[in-house]
């Protein structure tokens, strides 16, 4: 973001200041926690940039694909190819009342219950554009040089332990099925 101050004084009465702001576009890099169940509203926190000034937030991805739509931000806007550098997506759009901005940094969303396991994405849009969290999230350490974060991952709610390696990773069988432990 970037803030300028211009002093104006027209009759020696008093200095007045103009306000300019210019923001970026959203960079969602981190949430927390950054795993859920099946059948449970959670509060999730995203870290990232250029979060204040933020027109809406999406969740986009199978555990929520009963309730996305198409979302199309830029369809009116008919200078700067916003269309085409930001096309439309399926995803579900999150009420304001259900994204509480903390600083530009940090903002706390609350989730729907999803209804099936697998990840999901974070989109973040304001009026430069937006941003995924699969698209800009942070390496996890230089001991995992190629991990990054994909989205938010489901798991099945049944009371299981799951298996993860080192790194967070909750460990799948060939066919892409969860390994767990009954508890």
């Amino acid at each position: 973001m970037l803030t300028t101050y211009f002093p104006y004084n027209p009759d020696s009465y008093g200095t007045f200041l103009e306000k300019t702001k210019i923001y970026g576009l959203p960079r969602p890099t981190d949430v927390n926690p950054i795993f859920t169940t099946i059948g449970i509203s959670k509060n999730i926190v995203v870290m990232g940039r250029s979060f204040i000034g933020i027109n809406g937030v999406y969740l986009s991805g199978g555990p929520f694909s009963s309730i996305s739509t198409i979302q199309t931000p830029f369809s009116s806007i008919q200078h700067n190819n916003m269309d085409t550098r930001f096309p439309e997506f399926t995803a579900f759009k999150l009420s304001p009342y259900d994204v509480n901005i903390n600083s530009d940094c940090i903002l706390t969303i609350t989730i729907p219950s999803p209804s099936s396991t697998g990840y999901f994405d974070i989109i973040i849009q304001n009026d430069a554009g937006y941003g995924t969290l699969s698209r800009f999230s942070k390496k996890f350490g230089s001991y995992q040089p190629n991990y990054y974060q994909n989205g938010v991952l489901v798991i099945p709610n049944d009371n299981s332990t799951f298996i993860a390696d080192g790194y967070g990773n909750i460990i799948t069988d060939d066919d892409g099925n969860f390994i767990s432990v009954n508890i």
